[in-house]
């Protein structure tokens, strides 16, 4: 898929903090959206906002609900489950512009780690949406 963001993009991919595309899963306009991420290792008392916007460096339209989850010493890692109700995605998400079912939103999660003053970025990436 082709982006209107490709170099922003570009920067986060050369950060180290992802910078793809998200096809799956999309966000479903109206609907609950849900995304795990399994971390190595303990994450206990680290602090996570993750939003979404309409572009890098706007004003975010919705923020996740952050659960973490219990650090696993067996495999080492700890899951993070972000979740958005269906009413945050009802008429928060841009226009389809070009009519062809598909759009796309800013993803960031930040995080800070205990003790830390403030959040850096962790992943930002596009993700696809559908009406």
């Amino acid at each position: 898929m082709q982006t209107r963001y490709i170099e922003w993009l570009a920067a986060e991919r050369a950060a180290g903090r992802g910078g793809m595309i998200l096809v799956e899963p999309s966000i479903v306009r109206g609907q609950p959206f849900e995304l795990a991420f399994s971390f190595p290792g303990d994450l206990t008392g680290t602090t996570f906002s993750a939003t979404l916007s309409q572009a890098p460096g706007s004003v975010p339209f919705a923020t996740f609900e952050a659960s973490l989850g219990a650090y696993d010493p067996a495999t080492d890692k700890t899951l993070l489950t972000l979740g958005l109700p269906a009413t945050a995605l009802d008429g928060e998400l841009p226009a389809d512009s070009d009519h062809n079912g598909v759009g796309e939103v800013i993803f960031e999660l930040d995080a800070a780690a205990a003790g830390e003053a403030s959040p850096g970025r962790l992943i930002g990436l596009v993700i696809q949406f559908t009406e």
